[in-house]
């Protein structure tokens, strides 16, 4: 069975980041990450869990090593971006979606 460390390694390897970095965008401590990564803190609490799993887009569960379902999810950039978009006027929010048609 994989282990929470072993996804979030799996994690942070594929978005080429590491334990400071991650630290810097979640705001939980770089000890405390690179303890849940080396499999020195098995159960942490299940907020750090979720803000990891929200971080990546996965489920917590499948982060925590309880499910094989990756279930994608926004990130909290992601969610932060709509929101921003959803309260512009109708002109500066077609200026976006033509911007990211022009890039698609």
């Amino acid at each position: 069975m994989t282990t929470l460390a072993d996804r979030l390694r799996e994690l942070v390897d594929k978005n080429d980041t590491n334990p400071h970095e991650l630290a810097r965008r979640t705001k939980l401590s770089q000890p405390t990450i690179s303890r849940i990564m080396s499999g020195v803190i098995r159960e942490p609490k299940r907020d750090t869990i979720e803000q990891l799993a929200a971080h990546f887009g996965v489920s917590p569960d499948w982060l925590s090593g309880t499910s094989d379902q990756y279930e994608d999810r926004f990130t909290h950039a992601e969610i932060d971006l709509i929101k921003k978009i959803r309260r512009l006027d109708k002109r500066r929010s077609q200026v976006i979606y033509d911007m990211l048609d022009m890039v698609n």
